[in-house]
């Protein structure tokens, strides 16, 4: 009988095309919670990355429109994370 260790288990796991691209997502939207204030982590309904575009749903017209003017200001903060750098843009819808 062959043992895998539970660290290449979870390595394996992981790394399974079919969950790899939902890890990936779930720390692209912890990395948005923890660059941004409190009220507007919780009115983000989703956060996606797509192509160098980090697409941020919310759920307030007027916070979106207030964070589409100062867009430049977040993308900075966001590429100040070095997880962060490979965002080009940023979309908030």
């Amino acid at each position: 009988m062959s043992f895998t260790s539970l660290a290449d288990a979870l390595r394996q796991f992981v790394d399974d095309p079919a969950r790899k691209h939902h890890v990936e997502q779930a720390c692209w939207a912890q990395l948005w919670r923890t660059a941004v204030p409190a009220e507007i982590s919780q009115r983000t309904r989703s956060v996606v990355f797509r192509q160098g575009k980090l697409i941020v749903q919310l759920t307030s017209a007027p916070l979106r429109h207030a964070l589409v003017l100062q867009k430049n200001v977040w993308l900075a903060k966001l590429q100040q994370n070095t997880s962060a750098q490979s965002v080009s843009d940023l979309r908030f819808v």
